[in-house]
């Protein structure tokens, strides 16, 4: 098992070096986004820290909540509709969320991460 503080330094690596490089909003640039691995990973441990407000991935996690990933409308409380395989895209439809895999998200998802994990022993 990888202790949680290596994990939070990961995770913030990933974040950071999207951060620096894209800005903003282009951390979530399908095909360019490292969000779906790093909440991921930040998900996988179970520290405290998880739910530290000040989290920036905690503060992301909220936010990816709030709009379509796609055409970034506005997403109604309640149920929702996401990738379900990272759970860090959201969606206002099927229509958006085939566009949005489309323009990249397959890319970035952590599909094939969690079936290589899987085929390792490690999921």
């Amino acid at each position: 098992s990888v202790p949680p503080r290596v994990i939070d330094i990961f995770v913030l690596g990933l974040y950071g070096a999207a951060m620096d490089y894209f800005g903003e909003k282009g951390i979530f640039a399908p095909g360019h986004s490292s969000i779906p691995e790093a909440l991921f990973w930040h998900r996988r441990r179970s520290s405290e820290a998880a739910h530290d407000p000040d989290d920036p991935m905690v503060r992301i996690e909220g936010t990816i909540r709030k709009n379509c990933a796609h055409c970034e409308a506005d997403l109604p409380e309640g149920k929702k509709s996401c990738c379900v395989e990272c759970k860090a895209a959201y969606y206002c439809g099927r229509d958006c969320q085939m566009a949005h895999w489309t323009a990249g998200h397959k890319k970035d998802c952590v599909r094939k991460l969690k079936k290589r994990l899987r085929a390792e022993g490690i999921l």
